[in-house]
C-alpha cells in the first residue's frame, strides 16, 4: 500500500483511507454490523491504515463499530473524526466542541484522536474562529493530534488559517464532483495542508455496478427520500442516465488499463499530487479488497485524456 503524507512533513498514511459513513446504518439503508466489523479488519490486512468517521453517522454508532474494530489494533490506525452534526442541526459552539470531542472518544475507545475535523462550517451561533479556538484547544490538551475541517470553502479556511494552521480538508472530490479543483486544492498546496476526497466514487454510480434500472430503498438516500442534496447532481432521473453513459466511457478506459471503474476512479484522484489519501466507503470485505488494488494504478497522460473525452459525454 502507497503512502502519501497528511500534510508535507506529517503523518503517513495510505493513499485510500477506509469511509464509514455507510457503516453506521443511517442514510444507507440496513447494514450488517458484523459484516462492517470484517470489512475494517480486512482494510487493515491490506495494508490501510487511514479510516475516517463522525459522531453524526449513525449518530455515534460508526465511531462504536469503529473503536470494536480497532480493539488490539489501535497503534495501527490513523484516526479521523468529526463533528459539528447533531440531530437537532449544528452546533460548533466552544462549550460543545469538547464535549464532543470527549463523547467521540468514549465511542472509539482511544485516548487520543489523531485527525478531528469539524463536519461542517454550519453554526449561525458561533463564529468559525471561535469554534476553531476551541478545536485548537483540544489539540493543545493533547485530545487530538491534528486538527483540520470538511466541507469548507477558501474564505472559511483563511480564517482559520489565521488562528491555527489547518492540517487537512476533506471535501466531496470525485470524476463527477469536481469543484475543489478550481480553488480549494490550490489552497492545500500553497498553504501545506492536506486534501482527502469523499465522495470518491460518487456514492456507488463510479463502481460501475448501478444501471438503469437501479432501484433504491426509502431508507437509502439516494432514493431522493431524505433531501440530501447530492441526489439532485448524482441521482435525478437525468443526472443519473447522463452519469451511467459516463460509466461505460469509463468502462472502457478501465478495461485497458486492465482495471475496474472503481479502481480507476480512485487512480484518477491520486493523480493530483496535493490529495493525500482518497476516502472510499465499504460495508463488506470484498468492497474494500477491490478498491484497495487502486493504489497501485498509476495513470499517464493518455490515460487521463481518455478519462476526460469519456466525462465529456
Amino acid at each position: 500500500m502507497r503512502c502519501r503524507p497528511l500534510f508535507p512533513g506529517g503523518p503517513e498514511i495510505s493513499v485510500v483511507t477506509l469511509g464509514t459513513w455507510a457503516a453506521g446504518g443511517n442514510d444507507w439503508g440496513p447494514v450488517d454490523d458484523d459484516e462492517v466489523l470484517a470489512a475494517i479488519s480486512r482494510a487493515l490486512d491490506l495494508g490501510i491504515n487511514a479510516i475516517d468517521t463522525a459522531d453524526a453517522y449513525g449518530w455515534g454508532h460508526s465511531e462504536e463499530l469503529v473503536g470494536r474494530a480497532l480493539r488490539g489494533r489501535r497503534d495501527e490506525v490513523f484516526l479521523a473524526t468529526k463533528l459539528g452534526i447533531r440531530k437537532d442541526g449544528f452546533s460548533l459552539a466552544p462549550d460543545y466542541v469538547p464535549a464532543a470531542c470527549e463523547a467521540s472518544l468514549r465511542r472509539l475507545g482511544t485516548d487520543v484522536i489523531d485527525l478531528y475535523q469539524i463536519h461542517w462550517p454550519g453554526d449561525p451561533a458561533t463564529p468559525l474562529e471561535v469554534s476553531w479556538e476551541a478545536m485548537a484547544g483540544l489539540q493543545d490538551q493533547g485530545k487530538v493530534r491534528h486538527i483540520g475541517v470538511s466541507n469548507f470553502d477558501c474564505a472559511q479556511l483563511d480564517a482559520c488559517e489565521r488562528a491555527r494552521h489547518v492540517a487537512s480538508v476533506q471535501n466531496e472530490y470525485s470524476m463527477l464532483a469536481r469543484g475543489p479543483e478550481g480553488e480549494v486544492i490550490p489552497w492545500c498546496a500553497a498553504h501545506g495542508t492536506g486534501f482527502l476526497s469523499y465522495g470518491s466514487l460518487a456514492y456507488g454510480i463510479l463502481t460501475g455496478k448501478y444501471g438503469p434500472r437501479t432501484t433504491f430503498p426509502r431508507s437509502d438516500w439516494r432514493s431522493g427520500a431524505s433531501g440530501f442534496e447530492y441526489y439532485d447532481r448524482l441521482f435525478a432521473q437525468e443526472p443519473f442516465r447522463r452519469n451511467l453513459a459516463r460509466v461505460e466511457g469509463l468502462r472502457e478506459v478501465a478495461a485497458g488499463l486492465g482495471a475496474t471503474v472503481a479502481q480507476l476512479a480512485v487512480a484518477w484522484i491520486l493523480r493530483e499530487p496535493a490529495v493525500s489519501s482518497a476516502i472510499c466507503g465499504a460495508k463488506r470485505p470484498a468492497q474494500i479488497e477491490e478498491t484497495v488494488a487502486a493504489a497501485g494504478l498509476a495513470l499517464d497522460a493518455s490515460a487521463v485524456q481518455a478519462v476526460e473525452a469519456a466525462l465529456a459525454v
